[in-house]
């Protein structure tokens, strides 16, 4: 179905009508300035991370009046929708798509497949649409390595990072410190 739309639709430029007219994909397909990112969705290891990170982010996310979305479509600016693993946001409507000026903290779990676009593209991406928090996950065959980043002016600071036998300390946008052994 995928390819079909796709030869129906063109190379591009991409509209964020077009991209919503793909419907449900097997691949993650997002929207950066009228070009289509195709990547395969997480395997099983990256699925069970994402699990456990919003297992650990669920109750102090619900005390701060937050909720966990996973892989849902953020619009950061027209035709730029973007898909991250989970995101934390101040909004329970339903839709197609979430609003970045909702969201207040982003995760994206690295894979071989995506850690350049997770760890610079989506990095500035995310920046550039104001959302105050980006936590990346980096995952390696045997460990997992969590950074945290704050907003500062149009750019992340650093704030945190742990790794494995260590502890990720949030204070914001909620306060929880997330295990990197318990997440694995």
């Amino acid at each position: 179905m995928l390819t079909t739309l796709l030869r129906r639709l063109g190379a591009g430029p991409w509209t964020d009508e077009d991209y919503l007219a793909l419907g449900e994909t097997v691949p993650r397909v997002e929207l950066i300035d009228g070009g289509l990112l195709i990547s395969p969705r997480g395997e099983p290891g990256h699925q069970h991370v994402s699990r456990q990170l919003a297992l650990a982010l669920h109750a102090p996310a619900r005390a701060a009046g937050l909720t966990i979305y996973p892989a849902v479509n953020v619009r950061l600016q027209v035709d730029r929708i973007v898909i991250p693993d989970l995101v934390l946001a101040a909004t329970d409507e339903d839709g197609l798509l979430m609003n970045a000026a909702d969201v207040a903290l982003v995760c994206e779990i690295t894979s071989p497949e995506t850690a350049v676009t997770d760890r610079v593209v989506k990095t500035q991406l995310y920046a550039d649409a104001a959302i105050p928090s980006y936590l990346l996950v980096e995952r390696t065959l045997f460990s997992l390595t969590l950074t945290l980043f704050q907003l500062c002016g149009s750019r992340y600071a650093e704030v945190g990072t742990a790794h494995p036998g260590q502890l990720l300390s949030l204070t914001e946008p909620i306060l929880v410190d997330l295990e990197v052994d318990h997440l694995s």
